[in-house]
């Protein structure tokens, strides 16, 4: 099926640089049609995908769902089409699936490193530890703590559409949080006097998305 973008495909813990595949445009997404939902059905409709029951999935799609049984979670790296602009960024499906902890998603450095960022995190969250928005961790990169902070669920399609599919195509039934770096004086785009290229960098995603006339 397609999720609007086209992505790299990225093994957790597996040694290399993973290639990116430009992104493609939106997909519509899949609503529900039913407007009175008992509390039962609702979680009942809201279930995610089950990753060892992908028998009926082709391709990539199978290919994903295999990753997150096996590894735990899947990481996606996203990169603008040819000639186009916008922003670089790797993210997980799965981590809170399997360890219900937010999923994670890292903005504007080299693929490589948004790639091992997230399986750092990943890693530390499968052996029991939590992330948290507004306090400082280190050994994620290099010699500088990074922090988090949580994306407005509006802003997840048209980035995490993977994720999206893989939650039963519900923005609102899974956290995201941004793990956010620092310039080289330690500052973040929220600090004073933080340099422009880490503003600029990092989309600050936590507030809802503004409705255009192309989204209605």
């Amino acid at each position: 099926m397609g999720h609007g973008r086209q992505i790299s495909e990225n093994v957790p813990s597996v040694p290399g640089v993973p290639w990116v595949c430009p992104r493609v445009s939106r997909v519509s997404k899949q609503r529900s049609v039913f407007a009175d939902r008992s509390s039962f059905l609702i979680l009942f409709l809201r279930m995610p995908l089950d990753p060892k029951k992908r028998g009926d999935q082709k391709g990539f799609d199978q290919e994903f769902l295999r990753i997150i049984d096996e590894f735990g979670w899947h990481v996606m790296s996203v990169a603008p089409r040819k000639d186009e602009e916008g922003d670089l960024f790797s993210y997980s499906t799965g981590l809170y699936y399997h360890f219900q902890h937010a999923e994670i998603i890292v903005f504007n450095q080299r693929t490589d490193l948004r790639h091992n960022m997230v399986n750092n995190i990943g890693n530390r969250v499968k052996a029991g530890e939590k992330f948290e928005p507004g306090k400082g961790y280190s050994d994620i990169i290099g010699d500088f703590d990074v922090q988090f902070r949580p994306l407005h669920s509006s802003r997840y399609w048209g980035l995490v559409n993977f994720s999206c599919w893989f939650y039963d195509n519900d923005e609102t039934s899974f956290p995201l949080l941004q793990c956010f770096y620092p310039d080289m004086a330690g500052k973040f785009p929220w600090d004073p006097g933080c340099e422009q290229w880490a503003i600029d960098n990092q989309p600050q995603l936590d507030q809802p998305k503004t409705i255009t006339t192309d989204d209605k």
